[in-house]
């Protein structure tokens, strides 16, 4: 009996469980390692995420940027103002022209501004501009010639210096009605440049003419005395001070990549005029 509830007492022992894990080889630990690794940086991107600022959508403006942009300049700042200049610099050489005809207007305004440079990608920058910002930059280097305005019969031609109401008068440009073609480079952009006068209007405030090309020059010979001109020509109306507005309407013929098209380009000439009346006056013969 005593030996029956000792060997009910007694628990029988669980047998031992073999595990089923074997021993890791060295690179086998160094792959786990790296998997464990990798786990850790996706679980701090994902927090990252969660504690990102918000966009711009829910209200709250983003960080402003710090890295430059495609010229090297802040982000923030609008390009450099080169057609600004461009345009001034144009300016500057009308005004050297008229004040000094003959004379290089480079002389006084000296070389065109320098294209815009940075630490970017410039190309980009010349891409994003249309065919006539990039006419408006190459057209510096066409040289189209200032107007000059040629009457006929000129006043200084007598002897009073005059020129007079109602006599027919002949108006043209003096100079050149073509420029001879070039081909400019804006960044890495071809452009090949022509101009060619196509019109001029001539005006005097009350009276006005408009002819093809440059209008026809007045020669000095019999033929054409008190002849109106076959193309530009006014008579003064009225006498005094006429000052004579001549627009000389230039078109420049551009190409960029195999297109092709036009730009006008006005150049403008005035020339004052003193007009007086003749007056005939019946004298009797002497007795």
């Amino acid at each position: 009996m005593a030996g029956w509830l000792l060997q009910a007492e007694a628990k029988p022992k669980k047998p031992k469980k073999k595990s089923s894990a074997r021993k890791t080889s060295g690179s086998s630990a160094r792959a786990q390692l790296e998997a464990k690794k990798q786990a850790a940086l996706k679980k701090q991107r994902a927090k990252a995420s969660h504690k990102s600022p918000p966009s711009s959508r829910s209200g709250a403006s983003p960080e402003p940027k710090s890295c430059p942009n495609m010229l090297g300049f802040d982000p923030c700042s609008p390009p450099p103002p080169y057609e600004e200049l461009i345009v001034d610099y144009r300016d500057c050489l009308d005004r050297a022209r008229k004040d000094a005809p003959g004379r290089d207007p480079k002389e006084t305004c000296g070389n065109p501004p320098s294209k815009p440079e940075g630490g970017g990608d410039e190309m980009e920058y010349y891409y994003s501009l249309s065919n006539e910002e990039i006419v408006e930059m190459a057209v510096v280097d066409l040289e189209v010639p200032q107007s000059t305005i040629g009457m006929g019969p000129d006043p200084t031609w007598n002897k009073w210096g005059k020129a007079f109401v109602g006599h027919p008068y002949w108006f043209w440009v003096e100079g050149q009605t073509s420029v001879a073609p070039l081909t400019d480079n804006v960044g890495p952009l071809s452009v090949k440049l022509s101009a060619t006068l196509e019109s001029t209007t001539f005006s005097d405030g009350v009276s006005k003419t408009a002819c093809q090309g440059a209008g026809t020059v007045y020669r000095r010979v019999q033929s054409n005395i008190g002849r109106p001109s076959p193309s530009c020509g006014m008579r003064f109306s009225e006498k005094g001070t006429k000052t004579i507005t001549a627009t000389a309407h230039w078109v420049v013929h551009w190409e960029i990549d195999g297109e092709t098209g036009e730009l006008d380009m006005p150049q403008t000439a005035r020339r004052q005029v003193d007009v007086r009346e003749l007056q005939s006056v019946n004298v009797e013969p002497p007795r």
